[in-house]
């Protein structure tokens, strides 16, 4: 039987005929003629071998018909999914799909026709490459990353990793590649660590990736020469923080493996992933001394499965209430607006109150949940109760949440939820602060 099959598909701007599609996690490789791999969720399969498997579809209402909306609209910019292994770019038709009069009379319909998505290439990256100012820390460079141009590399969920090992000092390169694991990550033992080195310039570093060829290989006296060693440069590209690497040679190019590489300034690039809930947890340092000005701020809530809106921000305010001062809890999540901040009448008042240890707080959303809601009586047992940590991680200022009946865990909207000490977390958001 065919496999599942799952894409990401994304509207084109009417008129531009080349949208700029909000950030997508997975790349894909164009197969003539238009068939299209997603890479990550499996390739389109040949069907005609399958006289049971369903015919690929064909007609624009089909695809019209599959297409599922997932991200964000922006004018005529929809992110979605179809169910035919395909990666494509929805194009409305005239009017916004609303059909009008234009030489002759257009109907009103909504997925006019379907093109590929072409992923972007090196040089559009170079292009677009803009390189960080700001002072770049060991924490800035650190995460997980996507090797996005190496050649050798095909496997879409290949992995590369910048860990500051403390005991150290030293940001340390490592690699999944499903095949195969390399560097101090996987084993602290290992002569394998390629190691990312300071320069003058704080978000620009250089590396070599001798270690990683054994003295016996063929290429053992190009690397020795400097063939792998690398300049690296931190920054953006489409809106997505990078790596920019330069070629061979230190960009210089030259003889390696029998060939004449080119001298590039851009040969590749290394994409950032979103660090995930449990990198967070592990990279957690708890604050020792805090004051109520340093728990103030406006944060963003990074894993609530619920806030689908980047712009969504949560809110921690000092304000007197009956001769006492209480830290407040609201938020703006673009499509409400609740909390103290924004109704001073609202029974609506999440507050944290102070515990032995100043850098930790409890607080309750029971105020959150109308006495009528089907989670009224969870919520009344405790599942809304949660213990708060001030702390750093990544060298960012984050708070940890615990997760539901104060880390416990139990029943709740008809679910089992597990145990949890790190269950979401809070990023200050210092470019909006008020």
């Amino acid at each position: 039987m065919p496999a599942t099959r799952f894409v990401l598909v994304a509207a084109m701007l009417l008129g531009s005929q080349a949208a700029e599609v909000t950030t997508v996690q997975k790349f894909s490789m164009i197969l003539p003629p238009f068939l299209f791999a997603s890479v990550g969720y499996g390739a389109r399969e040949n069907v005609a071998e399958d006289p049971l498997a369903p015919s690929a579809p064909e007609t624009k209402a089909e695809y019209s018909t599959a297409f599922a909306l997932l991200g964000r609209r922006s004018a005529l910019l929809l992110l979605g999914s179809l169910g035919f292994g395909e990666k494509v770019i929805k194009v409305h038709d005239l009017y916004d799909g609303k059909g009008a009069k234009f030489e002759n009379m257009v109907p009103a319909f909504n997925s006019d026709y379907f093109e590929p998505y072409v992923p972007k290439t090196k040089d559009e990256y170079a292009a677009a490459f803009i390189p960080e100012k700001k002072l770049c820390t060991d924490a800035d460079w650190q995460g997980t990353l996507i090797d996005m141009f190496t050649p050798d590399d095909t496997n879409p969920d290949s992995k590369r990793f910048l860990v500051f090992a403390e005991e150290a000092g030293e940001l340390q390169v490592s690699a999944d590649t499903g095949g195969e694991k390399w560097g101090r990550l996987f084993d602290k033992t290992t002569s394998v660590n390629p190691v990312l080195v300071p320069t003058a310039v704080s978000c620009v570093r250089r590396t070599s990736f001798i270690s990683k060829v054994p003295q016996g290989a063929p290429a053992y006296a190009e690397a020795l020469d400097g063939a792998l060693d690398f300049t690296l440069v931190l920054g953006t590209a489409f809106g997505e923080k990078v790596i920019k690497w330069n070629g061979l040679y230190d960009g210089k190019g030259g003889k390696f493996g029998g060939n004449s590489v080119p001298a590039s300034d851009s040969d590749n690039f290394w994409r950032y992933l979103p660090k995930t809930k449990e990198e967070y947890a592990a990279a957690f340092i708890p604050q020792k001394l805090c004051t109520d000005a340093d728990w103030q701020g406006t944060f963003i809530d990074l894993f609530s499965p619920d806030v689908t809106n980047k712009d969504s921000r949560r809110f921690l305010d000092v304000a007197e209430e009956a001769g006492e001062l209480q830290l407040q809890v609201s938020a703006d999540t673009g499509g409400e607006k609740w909390g103290r901040r924004f109704d001073k009448t609202t029974s609506v008042n999440p507050v944290l109150a102070p515990t032995e240890v100043l850098c930790v707080r409890k607080t309750s959303f029971l105020s959150k949940v109308p006495p009528g809601a089907p989670i009224y009586a969870e919520a009344m047992a405790g599942a809304l109760e949660f213990t708060l940590v001030l702390g750093t991680a990544f060298g960012e200022k984050v708070i940890k949440w615990n997760g539901l009946y104060d880390g416990k865990g139990g029943k709740f909207g008809g679910k089992t939820v597990p145990a949890s000490d790190s269950d979401n977390f809070w990023r200050y958001d210092s470019e909006t602060a008020s």
